[in-house]
């Protein structure tokens, strides 16, 4: 499985606080039937330039694969950047280095406290077109977009949802199940932080679409998954 939404680099944002914290955290992802890993590490234009942040990133991925190759753990890791959507943005030349790595794909977060869904969705299209990268558009279950998933694929856009959305409430469940049955879905992702609290927990994620909507769905998800990364 390929898992597009994930934060394993320790002390670099909300995710592992230490090396041990990643590398058990990886284990678990391959232990689930994880091969290739996406790591997106939050992104604000506000609190740091994009070249900082890909200087500080390389740096952890560097540790990490040596930290890997030491506790012979297998896995492919791509470089990425969950991308909070400003107008800061739009202040650099380019944004290849937020994309995910050797792609025009770019995932891309709306704000929790987003008054005017309206602008973000504008926002969404300046970038998209702008730079010519293809928004994916993480956690849509978080937001009152249910009506607008439409919009955003009318828009381009990929929409991704958690996979804990599918193994929680009731209302997040029916929603993204709804979802997924009329293909207004194209990633689910684990948005994994830790083996606690927000666990990696992409396989039981697709057990629960295989038994409420199809086997067929499971693998329409799991390739859209595959054609991220393999778009070279």
């Amino acid at each position: 499985m390929v898992d597009l939404h994930t934060h394993i680099l320790f002390r670099f944002d909300d995710g592992p606080k230490t090396e041990s914290d990643s590398i058990a955290l990886i284990k678990e992802m391959v232990s689930g039937g994880v091969t290739d890993i996406a790591s997106t590490s939050h992104f604000y234009s506000a609190h740091m330039s994009m070249e900082v942040f890909a200087e500080r990133r390389q740096r952890r991925r560097e540790a990490l694969d040596k930290l890997l190759a030491e506790s012979d753990v297998s896995v492919n890791i791509y470089n990425a950047a969950e991308v909070n959507i400003d107008r800061l943005i739009l202040n650099n030349d380019n944004i290849k280095p937020l994309t995910y790595e050797g792609t025009s794909y770019i995932l891309l977060e709306i704000p929790l406290n987003a008054d005017d869904l309206d602008e973000n969705l504008d926002l969404i299209e300046k970038i998209s077109s702008y730079y010519n990268v293809k928004p994916i558009i993480a956690h849509v279950e978080r937001y009152d977009l249910p009506k607008n998933l439409l919009r955003l694929r009318n828009m381009g856009c990929l929409v991704q949802i958690d996979a804990n959305c599918l193994l929680g409430g009731r209302r997040a469940r029916t929603f993204a199940l709804n979802a997924v049955k009329d293909e207004l879905v194209d990633i689910v992702a684990s948005d994994c932080h830790d083996v606690a609290l927000r666990r990696p927990n992409l396989r039981e994620a697709y057990e629960v679409i295989e038994k409420k909507i199809s086997s067929e769905a499971v693998e329409r998800l799991k390739e859209n998954a595959e054609s991220i990364l393999a778009k070279k």
